[in-house]
């Protein structure tokens, strides 16, 4: 079973929850927001967080499980027992939880891009995208098997003609609400989306 949860980013913190988040996870992981260089990324992480915090007991996953929540050299995340991936996008966080490894990206379909990026992503990539729906679908997808990797980003894409082909993974996408887009990546990944439950958290 596959879940995805998402919530609104917050920007604002209970004495409560702060003090949860300092009980429950390891120094790496308290020091990573510390240390974060804006407001957003900082509010980013510590709603991640939280939303764990719920998650855990949403399915009854015990705290203790947080505190195995780490980032890799890549900056991959990793805990113990499940695939974890978290991603950002237009003022929500979202985190997938698996029982198999996948590459997980979301995005917010928005006319913000401009079209002359149509142009270099097309150009690196050989596609011939026109509209913002296939441009969002195309960069989820190549995002999410990049992710599937714990050392690989989209320049690999670019300089070393990473594909989903070339790795055997499959690509399903999900929208959600209509204005985002999620992409899953893994090996022998069903495109039935029942396997997938959604929760608001």
């Amino acid at each position: 079973m596959t879940f995805v949860f998402y919530s609104e980013l917050k920007h604002v913190f209970t004495d409560k929850e702060i003090n949860m988040v300092n009980r429950l996870y390891n120094i790496e992981m308290i020091k990573r927001v510390e240390e974060s260089y804006s407001s957003l990324y900082k509010n980013r992480r510590l709603t991640f967080m939280c939303m764990m915090i719920n998650i855990c007991r949403f399915l009854g996953i015990p705290f203790s499980s947080l505190e195995t929540i780490y980032h890799n050299h890549s900056g991959k995340l990793i805990m113990d027992n499940y695939n974890i991936a978290v991603s950002y996008s237009g003022g929500y966080t979202f985190c997938m939880l698996s029982d198999f490894k996948a590459g997980f990206d979301v995005e917010h379909i928005n006319s913000d891009v401009s079209k002359n990026e149509f142009e270099v992503f097309n150009h690196f990539f050989k596609t011939d995208i026109k509209d913002y729906f296939t441009f969002f679908k195309e960069w989820t997808r190549l995002e999410s098997i990049a992710k599937y990797f714990d050392n690989k980003g989209i320049k690999d894409f670019i300089y070393n003609k990473l594909s989903s082909k070339q790795y055997g993974l499959d690509t399903i996408h999900i929208m959600l609400d209509r204005s985002y887009i999620i992409a899953i990546s893994a090996e022998k990944l069903y495109s039935n989306n029942n396997n997938i439950q959604f929760k608001c958290i």
